[in-house]
C-alpha cells in the first residue's frame, strides 16, 4: 500500500506489491466494514498485538516454523505504529499506482485473498509467505525486472 502511495508522489519505472493489495477496492469486506462500525478502536493496540501473534497460526496466516520469526517482528512493533497502521488500511482509499505494477499473492493468503487480480500466484503461499518462500518470490520478482526493462 505505501508502495501504491509512493508511487503517486516519485516516479517509479516498475512497482511490485508482495501479499497486498494494488487499490481500496481489493481490500476485504470485513476490513472495508470497519470504516464505518469502528470495532477496531474498541480493541487496544496492545491486545491488537497479542491477537496477531496467537491469530497468524490460527488463521494460516504463517507455518510452525515461522512461528518464532513473526513473534519477534510483532514484538517488536510499536504500539502508536501498530494503532496508525491499522487505521491508515482501513481508511486507505487509493486507487492503482501511477507506473506498471505487478502484484504477487499467496493462493493461501487469507487476508488479501482476492487472487484473480494478481498477475503472479505463490502456490500454497500465504500472507507471511515472504518469510519461507522467499526464494520463490525473488525468483518471480528477477523475472518481472527482466521483462520489464
Amino acid at each position: 500500500i505505501i508502495g501504491v502511495e509512493l508511487s503517486r508522489h516519485i516516479s517509479l519505472q516498475q512497482l511490485i506489491t508482495v501479499s497486498s493489495v494494488d487499490d481500496y477496492t481489493q481490500l476485504p469486506i470485513s476490513i472495508r466494514f470497519l470504516r464505518y462500525i469502528p470495532l477496531h478502536r474498541l480493541i487496544p493496540a496492545a491486545l491488537s498485538k497479542w491477537l496477531i501473534i496467537r491469530a497468524a497460526r490460527w488463521l494460516n496466516i504463517i507455518q510452525a516454523s515461522d512461528q518464532k520469526i513473526w513473534t519477534e517482528m510483532v514484538r517488536r512493533t510499536s504500539l502508536a505504529h501498530l494503532s496508525w497502521g491499522r487505521h491508515q488500511v482501513i481508511h486507505w482509499r487509493g486507487g492503482k499506482a501511477n507506473c506498471p505494477s505487478k502484484r504477487i499473492i499467496g493462493d493461501k493468503d487469507h487476508i488479501f485473498s482476492n487472487i484473480c487480480d494478481s498477475d503472479i500466484v505463490i502456490k500454497n503461499g500465504n500472507h507471511a509467505m515472504i518469510l519461507n518462500q522467499s526464494k520463490i518470490i525473488a525468483e518471480n520478482i528477477v523475472e518481472v525486472l527482466k521483462n520489464s526493462f
